[in-house]
C-alpha cells in the first residue's frame, strides 16, 4: 500500500507491505505533519518562525525534535567548513524565494 501526502513543502510518499492496517501510515504522515508545524520555515505560527523572530532578544523555549535538528545543523555546517548553511534564509527571502514573515533587518 502506498499513500502521498502534500507536506514540507513537496509531496510525501509512504509505502508499506501491509493491505490490511494503516496505522502504521497514518503514525508516520502524524509524526511528519508535527515536523512541519515545528520547523515549517513556510508557516509563520511554526516553532522555526517564531525562533527566527524572537531568538535575538528572549529565550524560546523548544521541542527537543527542533533542537536535535539544529545541533545537528550546526555539526554539518562545521563539518562541511560551511558548505552546508541552514542560517541563509534571510538571503533566500530577500531574493524572494523564500515568504517574509519577519523584517530580517529591522532593528
Amino acid at each position: 500500500m502506498t499513500r502521498c501526502k502534500p507536506l514540507l513543502g513537496t509531496f510525501v510518499e509512504i509505502a508499506i507491505d501491509s493491505t490490511q492496517d494503516q496505522a502504521p501510515i497514518e503514525h508516520a504522515f502524524s509524526a511528519i505533519q508535527q515536523i512541519q508545524e515545528l520547523m515549517g520555515f513556510h508557516h509563520p505560527e511554526s516553532e522555526l518562525s517564531r525562533i527566527n523572530q524572537h531568538a535575538h532578544t528572549q529565550a524560546v523555549d523548544i521541542h527537543p525534535w527542533t533542537g536535535q535538528v539544529l545541533r545537528i545543523a550546526k555539526q554539518v555546517h562545521r563539518h562541511s567548513r560551511g558548505v552546508f548553511n541552514c542560517g541563509i534564509g534571510h538571503c533566500l527571502v530577500a531574493a524572494g524565494l523564500l515568504p517574509r514573515h519577519i523584517d530580517y533587518w529591522q532593528s
